[in-house]
């Protein structure tokens, strides 16, 4: 009996230790899994609700995200308290969390940092809010299997020890509107709100938004012209009384036609100036404009024109002649056009 006895205490400290290291690496990577989880679903929050939680409420905003209730994710499987921690930093629309977009946005956010601490072996020395710039600092830059230095009071070790960094500046999007129109004002809106004018003065409109959020591009009439989901930072101007994109993605949005035929309509309702001569009207420039452009398309097919022709003489080109005749009529119907 006692030889047995002592076999198996032989066994049992050999295979315990290993056994129980296991469980702790499971555990360890499910708390991991868990957290990462709950990063998500803050994001999913932000995007879905356009805010984001303080201290306070954080455990139920990414409770209802997550669909698991503030008590699941405030406490761990092995029941310690996980902590939530803002930067002291921190500034959306010059203030810290909780945060609401409204149509004003946020200027560039400031220092968009949090962080979600668990422990599996101790309760965390610290509670969920704003810690000190100084606490703050020394958490997020712990690495991993560490603990800070300031914990003295922890009973846990490194490896009990897990911080999920979140850099909320991902979730939102720079928006620049321009208006360049002289006679109207462009207008916009978000998430299906009101329209509102786009300053004239300065840089126009430069704020910052929430991933997802609608933006929808109005008329000076208040009519919709355009509606885009922010993915990345845009930018638009209003020119001719239409909308165009400057910059997005890295990509420049096609509208050369939309802005020509903008150009022309508004050419054509410009008031025109009773004392024209020639017996000019817009629609003959924009007629005489458009047989000017034809004939120039014809005369440039055919350049170096006096080459083609075997001659150095370019009143001698038909091509070139009907050019000339474009131009000087193009000339009389436009003088002394418009006011």
């Amino acid at each position: 009996m006692v030889a047995v006895l002592a076999i198996i205490a032989i066994l049992a400290a050999t295979l315990v230790p290993g056994i129980l290291r296991r469980i702790q690496q499971a555990a360890y990577t499910k708390e991991q899994t868990d957290l990462t989880a709950l990063a998500d679903a803050l994001e999913t929050g932000a995007r879905q609700n356009r805010a984001l939680p303080g201290p306070g409420t954080w455990a139920t905003f990414v409770g209802n995200t997550a669909d698991k209730g503030a008590g699941g994710v405030v406490t761990t499987p092995r029941g310690y308290t996980r902590v939530f921690l803002v930067d002291p930093n921190l500034r959306l629309a010059g203030a810290s969390l909780p945060y609401t977009q409204t149509t004003n946005g946020t200027p560039k956010p400031v220092s968009p940092r949090v962080m979600i601490l668990a422990s599996l072996s101790g309760a965390l020395p610290i509670a969920s809010g704003t810690p000190t710039a100084a606490n703050f600092a020394e958490i997020w830059d712990t690495p991993a299997g560490s603990v800070p230095a300031s914990w003295t009071t922890y009973t846990g070790s490194g490896e009990d020890l897990l911080i999920q960094r979140i850099n909320l500046g991902r979730l939102f999007h720079r928006l620049v509107l321009i208006n360049n129109d002289l006679n109207n004002t462009g207008r916009f809106s978000i998430d299906g709100g009101p329209a509102y004018p786009v300053p004239t003065t300065g840089t126009g409109w430069d704020t910052y938004y929430v991933d997802g959020t609608v933006i929808g591009l109005h008329g000076a009439d208040g009519s919709l012209q355009c509606r885009e989901i922010l993915s990345g930072d845009v930018s638009y101007v209003y020119e001719f009384g239409y909308w165009r994109g400057l910059i997005h993605e890295g990509r420049l949005r096609p509208s050369r036609g939309m802005q020509f035929a903008a150009a022309v309509q508004q050419f054509l309702n410009t008031a025109r100036n009773p004392g024209a001569d020639f017996g000019g009207t817009q629609q003959a420039v924009v007629d005489q404009m458009y047989t000017y452009l034809f004939i120039y398309t014809l005369w440039s097919g055919d350049s170096p024109c006096f080459a083609r022709h075997g001659s150095v003489n370019l009143q001698q080109v038909p091509h070139y002649q009907m050019l000339l005749n474009a131009q000087t009529m193009l000339d009389n119907v436009s003088k002394n056009l418009l006011k």
